[in-house]
């Protein structure tokens, strides 16, 4: 009987570990896509609020997300263009806000 139970609490903690797991995966997959899509939004809100940015903006492809903001005078402070993540394809992101938003 005590080999049953022990064996039953194994599994227990096996599918803790693996729900845990996927969580933490989930979790970190959401905070790469909210990365994108707040650069997304920011190069949108410049487009519309700061034209004259977009060439210093769009020469860094990849930008820290964490970092954004529309005061410009905070861009090298906030370490705007040192990016903590690896850049990833926008494309989609952007293709999927314009058309919500009917751009």
């Amino acid at each position: 009987m005590k080999a049953v139970e022990f064996l039953s609490h194994l599994n227990h903690l096996a599918i803790k570990i693996w729900l845990e797991s996927e969580i933490i995966q989930d979790y970190l997959s959401s905070l790469k896509l909210l990365e994108e899509v707040a650069q997304v939004i920011f190069h949108l809100a410049l487009e519309d609020t700061m034209p004259e940015m977009l060439s210093k903006v769009s020469s860094n492809s990849w930008l820290n997300a964490w970092a954004i903001g529309l005061d410009t005078s905070k861009w090298e402070a906030d370490q705007l263009f040192y990016p903590k993540s690896e850049p990833r394809n926008l494309d989609v992101i952007k293709e999927q806000l314009w058309e919500a938003i009917g751009r």
